[in-house]
């Protein structure tokens, strides 16, 4: 299992498909990764569908 680290800006968006995370600096990259996205939300994550859609819609 990958350890989850904290939100910084080189870690801005944070994917997951099957216990695979991965850490992306832009909104692109994580989008063409697939899977579940997850975005910063205080010093965690969150993957609500709200939360997703506002942080995109900061970054376009």
């Amino acid at each position: 299992m990958v350890p989850i680290y904290r939100p910084s800006l080189s870690r801005r968006f944070m994917t997951e498909r099957g216990n695979d995370r991965r850490y992306h600096r832009s909104a692109d990259s994580a989008l063409k990764a697939e899977g579940v996205l997850w975005v910063p939300l205080g010093t965690g994550w969150t993957a609500d569908a709200e939360a997703v859609a506002r942080a995109l819609k900061g970054v376009a």
